[in-house]
């Protein structure tokens, strides 16, 4: 996950967030060029008990909603 910028700051007590970035696992649930539609993914991931982060990739225009930093897979 080398060259991930925050686009919104991440929710605090996040699971994992002790992490180092490019360690774990992380999913992704959306990518979206239009702000809006990841805020609102990311505010009804919120709502359903999930803790998620809007992230923008160094050169790339694609907002990505994403939830976790997991120690390992199964988590």
């Amino acid at each position: 996950m080398s060259g991930e910028t925050a686009a919104a700051p991440s929710a605090p007590g996040a699971r994992g967030s002790d992490l180092p970035a490019d360690v774990g696992y992380t999913v992704q649930l959306g990518a979206f060029t239009d702000r809006r539609w990841a805020d609102d993914l990311a505010d009804r991931l919120q709502d359903a008990g999930f803790e998620p982060r809007v992230v923008r990739l160094r050169n790339d225009e694609l907002l990505r909603v994403r939830v976790g930093r997991y120690r390992t897979r199964a988590e």
